[in-house]
C-alpha cells in the first residue's frame, strides 16, 4: 500500500461535512510497526496509540491547502504545502491526514493514510513529507 482513504473521510467529503480547503487538516506520524491501516477506522481516537511521541514531534497543520479542477485529466486535486519536522527523532511508518475538530475523541475524522515515503528512521534530523506533484488526493 502506498496511499488510501478512510471510509469516514470519503463519506464526510461527499456529504459536505468535511471541506478540505477550509477545515483545519492536520498530519500525524504513526510509528513503524505500530499501525495497520484499516479503511474502517473512523476517528483520531482509533490511531492515537500508534502515533509518534519522540523528541521534536508535533502534529502539523497543512498550509496552503487548495482544490483545483483538472479537466485535462478528468479529476479534482487536493494539495497543500510539503510538511517538515525539524530536529525530530522518530521511527516513522506512515502519515495520517485528519480533520482537527479539537479532540481525539469521536469528532476528528480520518481522511487518508500514506506510507509512500516510509519506513524512515530519523535521529535528530529533519523529516520532510513531499506530496506528489499531482497533489495529495485526486478524486
Amino acid at each position: 500500500m502506498s496511499q488510501a482513504m478512510y471510509n469516514k473521510g470519503k463519506t464526510e467529503i461527499l456529504n459536505g461535512e468535511l471541506n478540505l480547503d477550509s477545515d483545519t487538516i492536520k498530519v500525524l506520524i504513526v510509528t513503524s510497526g505500530s499501525y495497520v491501516y484499516d479503511a474502517d477506522h473512523n476517528f483520531l481516537a482509533e490511531v492515537t496509540g500508534a502515533e509518534a511521541s519522540a523528541g521534536g514531534y508535533v502534529r502539523k497543520t497543512l498550509a496552503s491547502a487548495s482544490i483545483t479542477q483538472d479537466d485535462a485529466n478528468d479529476y479534482a486535486v487536493f494539495d497543500a504545502a510539503d510538511v517538515t519536522w525539524e530536529s525530530i527523532t522518530v521511527n516513522g511508518g506512515g502519515v495520517i491526514l485528519f480533520k482537527d475538530s479539537g479532540s481525539n475523541a469521536n469528532v476528528s475524522p480520518l481522511i487518508m493514510y500514506s506510507n509512500t515515503q516510509f519506513p524512515v528512521t530519523i535521529t535528530g534530523g529533519n523529516l520532510q513529507i513531499v506530496w506528489s506533484t499531482s497533489g495529495i488526493l485526486a478524486l
